[in-house]
This record gives C-alpha cells, structure tokens and sequence, in this order.
C-alpha cells in the first residue's frame, strides 16, 4: 500500500500538468502544479495502544511526502 500511494501521488501530478498545459493552455509551470491535502485514516488508530498510532500516522504521510513530483 506504501508504494500505491506514492505511485498514485506522482501519476496524479503529471496527469494534472498534461491537462493543464495540453486542455487549459496553461504555461506557466508553477500555476499548474498538482495542489492536494492529506488525511490520516482514523480507523487504523487505536485508543488502547496510543503509542503505535504515532508511527502509523507517520507511515501513512511518510508515501504523499516521497512523492515529491506531486507537489
């Protein structure tokens, strides 16, 4: 799943770039730069072992924050 997600972060950055350059005529590179949010998965967490949440969290960031094309 780590590396679906950074595949998916960097695929979605230069579908984003082909459309905005070949559809909107868009030339300028930093208009069309990929912009996303991202949101931990609440129901990985868990209330008796608050501990491990910390690096579940970090695990589930650490793909979109690798997938440096995408930003």
């Amino acid at each position: 799943r780590f590396v679906e997600e950074m595949c998916k972060m960097r695929a979605f950055g230069r579908i984003w770039d082909r459309v905005t350059r070949e559809r909107y005529g868009i030339t300028n590179e930093k208009q069309r730069r990929f912009r996303y949010g991202v949101q931990v998965n609440s129901l990985g967490l868990t209330e008796a072992q608050p501990e491990n949440n910390v690096q579940r969290i970090v695990l589930e960031m650490l793909a979109v924050t690798l997938s440096k094309d995408a930003r």
